[in-house]
């Protein structure tokens, strides 16, 4: 329930931003190169990332960008010892709103930026997958904060990120996402936390109106 008052949130404020004369609204789509640290193993794994991106001007060389993405993370292990298992993958599903201060080193017309902000993310349908003879066979991932359950849900950290925006709208994002949370349950031991590379396309809608 907390979840859903917290994106609705997020989505009214979103809104609420975007009523703003100087804002721009744009989408924004693209890949996520994520893994998991602390006590896993394993690869990256490639996911899908997308979004909406909103932008208002602060003055003339700084803005304040919110992005709501839905964003693919995980890891890629190595399977099970003495199993016939070709692959495993922990598969998680977030959703994830950034709050990214933002600097133009051109001004504000455009150009290339950089900038950061405080994230946090909330856990959406997420599963185990393993792979054997090509028979992929799926198990859901349990999130809370007791013995019984997998990992915790809710996820924060920063956000970190730099690219290019052309005066006519379209955008080149790439974002480093470090999550600071230990997901592991009470009573568990160790530490686990996710983080991602992403790179993404998109273009504001509203690019003619804005100042």
């Amino acid at each position: 329930m907390k979840k859903i008052i917290f994106m609705l949130a997020a989505a009214l404020f979103c809104f609420q931003i975007a009523g703003i004369s100087q804002t721009r609204v744009g989408v924004t789509a693209g890949v996520a190169m994520s893994k998991m640290t602390g006590n896993v193993d394993g690869d990256s794994k490639g996911g899908f990332i997308a979004g909406i991106m909103l932008e208002t001007p602060l003055c003339k060389s700084f803005g304040f960008r919110p992005t709501l993405s839905y964003v693919q993370k995980g890891i890629s292990q190595t399977p099970p010892a003495g199993t016939l298992i070709d692959e495993f993958n922990i598969d998680l599903r977030y959703a994830e709103f950034n709050a990214d201060f933002v600097y133009f080193l051109s001004g504000g017309k455009g150009g290339v930026f950089i900038g950061a902000g405080p994230s946090i993310a909330f856990n959406l349908p997420s599963k185990r997958v393993s792979i054997t003879d090509d028979v992929k066979t799926t198990t859901t991932i349990k999130f809370g904060n007791t013995s019984g359950d997998d990992m915790r849900g809710t996820d924060f950290g920063a956000n970190f990120t730099a690219g290019w925006r052309s005066k006519s709208g379209f955008i080149l994002n790439l974002n480093y996402n470090k999550g600071l949370r230990n997901l592991v349950v009470e009573g568990g031991s160790g530490k686990l936390k996710n983080e991602y590379i992403g790179i993404q396309l998109g273009i504001f809608l509203n690019n003619g109106t804005a100042k």
